[in-house]
This record gives structure tokens, C-alpha cells and sequence, in this order.
């Protein structure tokens, strides 16, 4: 009988401090993409799959319609979104247990791409032709009506142009060397407007401290290219308010969120300056962003051993 006791106390204590180890529950929502259309219905992906703890998954997609095949129920569910407005989108985890929020924006003029695949082999040396679309997510429209458009890529010197391809093609295929990330940027323009998208092609089996390197460079991973596991470290932050329309327009970054102990943080904010009494490497910052161009902005978080990052987009509203 004592020894039972023993016994169960002794696996009581472990629990407990399993218990202690393991972070709370944690809601996480990626957005891809993150801003669509205005007046265009477009297909979201919304991927709760970085979510810590769950176990249970459910959506509440406002306004916006499911795509055949997926469920309210689902990690990661498609949905179509007309346009017409701003859509709150929210993501509950184990019966209530957390929650979080998006809110895909609607916009006059919009570049963003995808690469498929989004992941360049290792010491590819120029080897794998990757597709880049410009075109499923990207467009300006005026009253409703679609603009003209055009596209001008940028190519960094770890990739470039596969023949019969240019800067100027909405898809256009490209070869990278695998020896680095490349950074690949988009801008999309009308008559009305321009919008910018930057993103990163990493080799896969890019490590986490190179993925954090990235990130405080500003160059994100590519939309699709998996994001690096992370035990008890993940990088979360809120854009209060999510877009501007002034140069003046002050935005605060909090990155308290985030998971793990004794972080260090470091913010990559593009173009926007920190407001003054405020350092990129602040846990919370306040920033101005010129309101020209939508802004990615990456927060990296690590405790010395595990790194992860996470990067959003300030969007413009005119």
C-alpha cells in the first residue's frame, strides 16, 4: 500500500511538472492572403495549424463562404471572402480554451504572389524551375471595374529569369542557385496605384537560426514554405489598427504575446520608423509608416536556443 502511494505521488509530481513545461493554449491564425480585392471574390486560406496546444479547432468566418470540401472544424479551411468590405475572422481552440482574430482587409490595388515550389532544394544551382503567380491575388480596380495592370519583379543574386521568361510576367518561372534565401519583390501597378509584396525563397532545410537571420533582414519565408517547429518558443503580435491612410498614422506593434521564457525580441519593420523612446528591440513599439506601399513587418522572438519569427503586413486604406 505504501509503496502504491509512493508510486502515485511520484507520478503525480511528474505531471505537475509537465504541466509547468507545457505553455497554455494558444490560437494562431495565417492569413494567405492576407489583403484581398475590392470588389473580387478571392479564396483565403486560413491556416490555424500553428496554434499551440490545440486539440479542437473552430471557425467562425463572419461573412465570408466555406469552400466545398472543408469544415468549420478544420486546422487549416479555405474560404471566399466577396470584397465588399473589412472580414473579422476567428479561430477558437479547445471549447474556448483561446481564441484569436484576424481581419482580412479589402483593397483598391493589391500585389501579392506565391511560389510553387516555395522551398528551393539545397545547392539547386539553378536546377528547379519554381512558378511564381502574381496574377491569382494581385489586381487594382476603380468603382468596381478592373484596371489594367502591370508586373515588375526584382530578383536578388541568388536567382533569376528561366528562359522565356521576364520582369514583366504576371507568372513567371525562375531558377535559384539553393545557396541562400533569395529575396523576390513584386510590384504590382495602375493607373490609380502601386502595391509591393516582398517575400524570401529559403532552401529547405533551412535551419531556425537562418530563418530568424531572414527575418530580422526582412525577408520573410515564401507563403506556403513550412514554418520551422518550435517546442515552447513562438513569435505572436497584434497591428492596432491593422492599416493607415497618413503618413502621421501611429501604429503599435505588441509582440507580449509571444511564447516562451526570457525572450529576446527583434522587429524588422520595413520602411516605418519606431516612434521615439521606442527600440526594435521592445517587446511593444509604436511606429510611422510613409502609408505608400502595404509594410511587412516581422517580429523574431528567441530564448537563446529556440527561434521563431512570424511577419504580417500594415496595409493602406485611402
Amino acid at each position: 500500500m505504501r509503496t502504491h502511494l509512493l508510486m502515485f505521488l511520484i507520478l503525480l509530481g511528474a505531471a505537475a511538472a509537465l504541466a509547468q513545461e507545457m505553455p497554455p493554449p494558444q490560437a494562431v491564425i495565417l492569413a494567405t492572403p492576407p489583403v484581398i480585392l475590392r470588389f473580387a471574390s478571392t479564396v483565403i486560406t486560413l491556416d490555424g495549424s500553428r496554434s499551440i496546444g490545440a486539440s479542437s479547432y473552430q471557425w467562425d468566418i463572419g461573412h465570408c463562404f466555406l469552400e466545398p470540401g472543408f469544415t468549420l472544424e478544420e486546422a487549416v479551411i479555405q474560404v471566399t471572402c466577396p470584397g465588399i468590405t473589412s472580414y473579422p475572422v476567428t479561430l477558437t481552440i479547445n471549447g474556448g480554451a483561446s481564441t484569436a482574430s484576424v481581419t482580412i482587409e479589402s483593397a483598391d490595388t493589391v500585389a501579392f504572389f506565391i511560389a510553387d515550389p516555395p522551398v528551393v532544394p539545397p545547392g539547386d544551382s539553378f536546377t528547379t524551375p519554381i512558378q511564381l503567380d502574381g496574377q491569382t491575388y494581385s489586381g487594382s480596380v476603380r468603382d468596381g471595374q478592373p484596371l489594367p495592370v502591370t508586373y515588375r519583379w526584382t530578383l536578388d543574386q541568388h536567382c533569376r529569369f528561366a528562359p522565356g521568361s521576364g520582369a514583366g510576367d504576371p507568372q513567371p518561372v525562375v531558377l535559384c542557385d539553393g545557396s541562400g534565401a533569395a529575396e523576390i519583390r513584386l510590384v504590382v501597378a495602375s493607373s490609380q496605384d502601386t502595391a509591393e509584396f516582398i517575400s524570401a525563397l529559403a532552401p529547405s532545410g533551412t535551419s531556425q537560426p537562418e530563418m530568424a537571420q531572414m527575418a530580422e533582414e526582412g525577408r520573410p519565408m515564401a507563403p506556403g514554405a513550412p514554418s520551422p517547429a518550435a517546442a515552447l518558443v513562438q513569435a505572436m503580435f497584434t497591428i492596432e489598427p491593422p492599416f493607415i491612410s497618413r503618413p502621421t498614422d501611429v501604429i503599435t506593434l505588441d509582440g507580449r504575446g509571444s511564447l516562451g521564457q526570457n525572450l529576446r525580441f527583434s522587429w524588422s519593420i520595413s520602411h516605418c520608423v519606431p516612434q521615439p523612446g521606442f527600440s526594435l528591440t521592445d517587446p511593444l513599439i509604436r511606429v510611422t509608416c510613409p502609408a505608400q506601399v502595404p509594410y511587412p513587418i516581422t517580429l523574431t522572438v528567441t530564448d537563446g536556443t529556440t527561434t521563431d519569427s512570424l511577419t504580417q503586413q500594415v496595409m493602406i486604406r485611402r
